[in-house]
């Protein structure tokens, strides 16, 4: 089996999570606006319901503004997350492949998560070896079923 390449990668504030973030809350404000207008009379249940809306994209959107920014680096032995400290050892594990975002779990051995949000744009030439990496990493340390291998 061949290794993948080592790659460092910069990672932000993701323009791929802001437009899932805001489709979703337009699909949100398209649906409770269309169910009030199909009301005969505006109700608790509506209110309620604009309410848990509004808590729910302002939840959604503070998450977007407060992602981790940093640099995600691969060595070919270990993955290391630096954020405005030392790097850190963390496992990574594919949430979301989005061909040109990834939504990545980072997991420390303290067993912290952080969700990261790595784009294309952000670094172009390197963004195949990232993938190449992210991809080789994962299958080497799963099973037949896409289960972790045992240690």
């Amino acid at each position: 089996m061949h290794h993948a390449p080592a790659v460092s990668y910069p990672v932000g504030r993701s323009r791929f999570h802001g437009l899932l973030v805001w489709a979703v809350i337009m699909a949100l404000v398209a649906a409770l606006t269309a169910w009030t207008l199909q009301a005969d009379a505006v109700l608790a249940r509506h209110v309620v319901a604009a309410v848990l809306g509004l808590l729910t994209a302002a939840g959604a959107l503070r998450q977007w503004w407060l992602t981790p920014v940093g640099n995600l680096t691969w060595d070919g032995q270990d993955w290391r997350w630096t954020s405005g400290g030392d790097p850190q050892v963390v496992d990574v594990a594919v949430v979301l492949d989005g061909q040109s975002a990834l939504l990545l779990c980072l997991r420390t051995p303290r067993q912290q998560l952080s969700l990261v949000w790595p784009e294309r744009r952000m670094a172009p030439p390197r963004w195949l070896a990232l993938r190449r990496a992210v991809f080789a990493r994962q299958s080497a340390h799963s099973g037949r079923d896409g289960e972790p291998m045992p240690s």
